[in-house]
């Protein structure tokens, strides 16, 4: 569903959140008049319901509405669903976020004995690993002889592939094991927040008018070269944000070998993208 616009309790402006305590439900500007000292016995809700007078959570909203209305605000030159009821105020997109990590699983409690013992134990392993890594590349650069050195290079590749999937353990294992529904959720959070710090600043309306952007990625869970882990990551994807990919692209993409310094350019005139390395001026154009 889309978010629903409600009235401010004083004003009577039709605004998409309220700050709410009790029967008493107001906009952004109008809280501005209570004060401080019972300010923190107000809560922002988002479309709010009112039962029998108390302002209380919608149940119906979900995380993707909210997601879309904070990603607006940040950035109300590209908006089309909210236009005329965004804000601009750092401390309500602050309080959204806020309502946004409602939608998450709590992560482990890292005060818990058991729970810090078991990231104890997987510290304990990396620094093995990469103590052997380190000792690994030394002895690789006093080799001489190639079959030697292939075998030890085989051995640190075997390694550093040991410490990417311990890593990744210990990063699920803090996440309390989200599903792939919640770990997009997180990410998504998480960019938002770095996205406020530069709205906060004003940095992030000078990155909107350049021409050349910042963007978003991550490293997928490490399962070797497996297309098919792929296509179930984008399919779930699909389900959950209710996007359409072209799976054809992604296929000629995925063919595409890493090449060290690798740019992405993009006309949109044209609308093509370039990869293109910067140190070997190879360029491969995707239409």
């Amino acid at each position: 569903m889309s978010l629903n616009p409600v009235i401010c309790s004083k004003c009577f402006k039709p605004v998409l959140f309220l700050w709410c305590r009790d029967d008493s439900g107001l906009c952004e500007s109008c809280v501005t008049a209570i004060p401080v000292s019972t300010l923190e016995l107000y809560k922002l809700l988002v479309s709010p319901i009112s039962n029998n007078g108390l302002w209380s959570v919608n149940p119906d909203i979900d995380f993707k509405d909210v997601r879309i209305f904070v990603e607006e605000c940040l950035r109300p030159l590209k908006a089309k669903q909210y236009q005329n009821l965004l804000t601009s105020q750092s401390a309500s997109i602050r309080g959204l976020v806020a309502v946004l990590e409602t939608f998450l699983p709590p992560p482990r409690d890292l005060s818990d004995s058991v729970v810090a013992k078991q990231i104890a134990d997987f510290d304990r392993k990396v620094f093995n690993i990469e103590t052997e890594l380190s000792a690994s590349r030394k002895q690789f650069n006093l080799l001489r002889k190639a079959s030697r050195r292939m075998s030890l290079n085989s051995k640190i590749s075997a390694l550093q592939k040991q410490m990417t999937n311990l890593e990744w353990q210990k990063h699920e294992f803090i996440l309390g094991g989200y599903d792939e529904a919640a770990t997009i959720r997180k990410h998504s959070v998480d960019r938002i927040k770095k996205d406020l710090s530069l709205f906060a600043s004003g940095l992030l309306e000078m990155e909107e008018i350049r021409h050349t952007h910042r963007v978003h990625w991550e490293l997928l869970k490490p399962t070797g070269d497996s297309w098919e882990e792929l296509l179930r990551h984008y399919s779930r994807l699909e389900r959950i944000t209710n996007h359409r990919y072209d799976l054809q692209r992604l296929k000629i993409l995925y063919d595409i070998r890493p090449i060290s310094g690798q740019t992405i350019f993009m006309w949109e005139r044209l609308h093509s993208r370039d990869m293109s390395c910067l140190y070997s001026n190879v360029v491969k154009s995707l239409h």
